[in-house]
């Protein structure tokens, strides 16, 4: 940097700093307060420039974040209309419930059902077991001889108005 124009700089800096940047001159570590302030300026700038470059990694890594939440939020509303359109395609609680009394009726009529073909299939089996004995009755006259009882013989009469 000896090539470059100088352009001398007044600043005012707190006492302590100045007494440091002495110590440090005379210390032997610097040439000259210039050397320092410019090496210390340049130090500046530079990590101005690193927390540019750094800010820059941050922004994008913030709108990496943002993208990815912006794309969970989408898959959110996404899922909310799926399950809007799932409740109204559900049915009506109203309906729901006229159907279940419906439904319970429907079962009672088979209960019934079963009953009433449960005591038809009694009445069946009695009247086989009665049909059963009565052919067994048929059977027995059937085969029986038949002998007849002669009739007593006429007795007579008188009439009513004979009294002797």
């Amino acid at each position: 940097m000896p090539d470059e124009i100088r352009i001398p700089v007044n600043a005012k800096i707190p006492k302590s700093l100045h007494d440091s940047i002495l110590a440090a001159v005379e210390g032997g570590r610097y040439k000259d307060k210039t050397t320092c302030i410019t090496e210390a300026l340049e130090k500046l700038l530079d990590n101005t420039q690193e927390e540019t470059r750094d800010n820059t990694e941050v922004l994008q890594e913030k709108e990496t974040e943002i993208q990815n939440l912006q794309n969970i939020l989408q898959a959110k509303y996404a899922e909310i209309q799926r399950l809007q359109g799932v409740i109204q395609e559900a049915p009506d609680q109203a309906e729901l419930i006229e159907l279940r009394a419906h439904f319970e009726g429907l079962q009672r009529l088979l209960e019934e059902r079963e009953r009433l073909l449960e005591e038809k299939n009694n009445r069946i089996n009695d009247l086989t077991r009665e049909v059963e004995t009565l052919n067994g009755f048929a059977h027995y006259f059937k085969n029986v001889e038949v002998k007849q009882i002669e009739a007593p013989a006429a007795v007579k009469e008188k009439t009513w108005w004979k009294f002797w």
